[in-house]
């Protein structure tokens, strides 16, 4: 199961910590990661932390996590 990020990012869902605010980020790592990768704050809504990556989107968190639950009550629902 992956959840769709935005864009063309998809992240396998079982890998996934947390789903969050971008406001929450701090920034002085979001300049390190900025340099790595080439993101932008201005454009980021949310953030999801996975067990080896940060994935920045412009999805707010609210609808990231109604997705990433649906993808789990979808799964319960077929094995009923």
């Amino acid at each position: 199961m992956y959840l769709h990020l935005g864009l063309d990012m998809m992240v396998d869902a079982r890998k996934i910590i947390g789903i969050f605010d971008i406001k929450t980020f701090r920034d002085d790592l979001f300049s390190h990661i900025n340099k790595k990768n080439g993101v932008s704050k201005e454009n980021s809504s949310s953030y999801v932390l996975t067990e080896k990556e940060i994935f920045f989107s412009e999805i707010s968190p609210v609808t990231l996590k109604k997705r990433f639950e649906s993808l789990f009550t979808d799964d319960l629902l077929e094995k009923a």
